[in-house]
């Protein structure tokens, strides 16, 4: 997903440059600015989330240094 922002940035910069782009308020710079920033807000919200998954992924998995009981460890029974 951050990818994703990054990249639908980089296509309205790219429209912005090649001058296609227009406001039917004529107010591009502004509406530009806020579309920019909403996507800079998006995507590190995103690589929040990102980052907040993985530690939940972590989290769960079991812990190298904790061995299991004996009787549940795999061909002890």
């Amino acid at each position: 997903m951050p990818q994703a922002l990054t990249q639908i940035r980089a296509l309205i910069e790219r429209l912005e440059g090649q001058g296609n782009l227009r406001s039917d308020k004529d107010e591009l710079g502004a509406d530009l600015h806020r579309t920019y920033s909403s996507l800079d807000d998006a995507r590190d919200a995103a690589e929040a989330l990102y980052s907040a998954l993985n530690r939940t992924h972590a989290s769960l998995r079991p812990s190298p240094t904790r061995s299991e009981p004996e009787e549940r460890r795999p061909g002890s029974g």
